[in-house]
């Protein structure tokens, strides 16, 4: 078994797919500052994880190892700098008050150093251990793994792309 296998399954990914682009879309509205540039980035990356964990495409991922990669690296290449390019605190921060975080000048060298370490340790641990076989046959694990995924790929980008101290 692999997960989403099953129309259900997939059923309640779509629904939390579309719950996250309608708050972003929201807020969106709401928002003094609207970047259709953001709107579509979140969209798209929405988008994106959807159709990879499709049951076809989740099909192919337990048939292929090129399945199974090309659907990380959908999630991983595509969908995640699409996040970071949305800035959905920014976007859905306001209604919910929460600020958008500067990070220190302490921070920021740390963080580029800090976040492809961690990117790369949850690769390792999920591909070059007992973790791989348990993904491919219990969903939960295999939600896990690509939450993972997703999230260090979002914080790698992120620390990427952060502007320098002295950029302001």
């Amino acid at each position: 078994m692999i997960a989403h296998s099953s129309t259900i399954e997939h059923l309640a990914v779509v629904a939390t797919g579309t719950a996250a682009l309608g708050v972003y879309g929201w807020a969106w509205l709401l928002g003094r500052k609207r970047s259709v540039v953001r709107l579509a980035a979140w969209s798209t990356a929405i988008l994106v994880v959807l159709v990879a964990t499709t049951p076809t495409v989740e099909a192919w991922s337990a048939r292929s190892f090129t399945g199974h990669m090309g659907q990380h690296l959908a999630m991983i290449v595509v969908a995640a700098p699409l996040f970071v390019v949305a800035r959905p605190v920014q976007t859905v921060g306001p209604l919910l008050r929460i600020r958008e975080h500067r990070p220190s000048r302490w921070w920021r060298p740390r963080s580029v150093m800090l976040t492809p370490l961690l990117f790369l340790g949850v690769l390792y641990l999920t591909h070059l251990t007992s973790i791989y076989e348990l993904a491919l046959d219990h969903r939960l694990v295999h939600d896990l793994e690509h939450v993972a995924y997703v999230g260090t790929a979002v914080a790698l980008w992120a620390a990427i792309t952060a502007p320098r101290p002295s950029d302001g």
